[in-house]
């Protein structure tokens, strides 16, 4: 197990007014210099049930059923939330990946996409790239005030900021938030990389007392990288296997396609109107297969493409023709709230042009 990472100080950036910020700090989302809060109470270590990742936690403050496979959300007492160690996909518009996809594709991109520079200055521009994240999870954070913002050393191919904020959504109360982001995971090829995020989010009727409780809570979060990375590969291998299968299977189809082709061409001669009638069936033959070889690719594909990326597609029994892809956290959600309505659908079943 390791801890999410010891940061220093390194580039901060204030708004107009606001005092400067200094000295080190521990854990995912600590906010720089704050106002003074309650004594922290004492803390119990909680594991979680699949051992990916563990927490401490006083009393009052309980891990979500949301949490697993490396993240833990925590709700407190008072409307409390901290998250440790959640995942946003992002790309880089500007990154030469990128640019050739616009060139080939031209349709509507993903909507749960962060579309930033992966070398952009985070710290100085961190309300704009705030309001991106809650906006791929169709979030509305009402204002939002940036108090502070600051850079610090990650690992080599990452950038993180950590801020300071605060908020006030139009369906609840005013909240302080302390948010640590990390981009890393980059790929040049296609421009596409994530943020790390961890968090803590107060009332601010509560903020000032609580503050201390929940920057401690999150400096405690580890997780096991190795086992989260082990689960992911175990889970993924059956998929890949089933994929390389389907490929090898329209391999030999196509063999055999060029063979029979083959074989007919041969013969031409004894009756060339019949053998080009016979040629011209086998050839309208062989694109409706292939099509549908098309198809059942992208189909699998797809699949594949949602589970990588911890999504579900869904459907209402009582009209199945109903579909719609979402994370599996919003997916488990539905379905606890509406069992008798709400349904995952297999792979087999995905909908041409709806789901693929």
């Amino acid at each position: 197990m390791r801890a999410y990472g010891r940061v220093l100080a390194a580039s901060v950036w204030h708004p107009a007014g606001l005092a400067s910020v200094n000295g080190p700090s521990t854990g995912p989302a600590q906010p720089a210099a704050v106002a003074p809060s309650d004594p922290v109470p004492p803390m119990r270590k909680v594991m979680l049930p699949d051992r990916t990742a563990s927490i401490s936690l006083p009393n009052g403050w309980n891990i979500t059923q949301q949490s697993g496979g490396g993240t833990i959300f925590v709700a407190g007492p008072s409307g409390e939330l901290i998250v440790c160690n959640a995942a946003n996909r992002a790309q880089d518009p500007t990154s030469p990946g990128y640019q050739r996809l616009r060139q080939n594709y031209h349709g509507p991109l993903p909507a749960d996409v962060v579309m930033v520079p992966f070398n952009a200055d985070f710290a100085r521009n961190f309300r704009d790239l705030y309001l991106r994240i809650p906006r791929t999870m169709k979030f509305n954070p009402g204002e939002v005030r940036v108090d502070s913002a600051e850079t610090f050393p990650a690992a080599q191919g990452a950038h993180c900021v950590r801020a300071t904020l605060h908020i006030n959504p139009p369906d609840s109360d005013p909240k302080e938030l302390g948010e640590t982001l990390c981009a890393c995971g980059f790929d040049p090829t296609t421009g596409l990389y994530h943020f790390a995020v961890s968090l803590y989010a107060l009332p601010v009727s509560v903020a000032d007392r609580q503050r201390a409780t929940a920057i401690t809570i999150l400096s405690t979060f580890q997780w096991d990288e190795a086992l989260v990375r082990q689960r992911a590969n175990a889970d993924v291998a059956p998929v890949l296997a089933s994929m390389k299968k389907s490929w090898d299977d329209q391999q030999r189809a196509l063999v055999a396609g060029n063979q029979a082709i083959a074989a007919g061409i041969r013969q031409t001669g004894e009756n060339a109107l019949a053998q080009g009638r016979a040629t011209q069936q086998m050839y309208d033959q062989q694109h409706r297969d292939w099509e549908k070889g098309q198809v059942d690719r992208d189909r699998t594909q797809q699949g594949f493409h949602n589970y990588i990326l911890d999504q579900t597609v869904i459907r209402d029994i009582q009209d199945p023709n109903t579909h719609a892809t979402v994370w599996n956290r919003t997916a488990e959600v539905w379905q606890k709230a509406f069992p008798d309505r709400i349904e995952q659908v297999p792979v087999q079943q995905y909908i041409q042009g709806r789901d693929f």
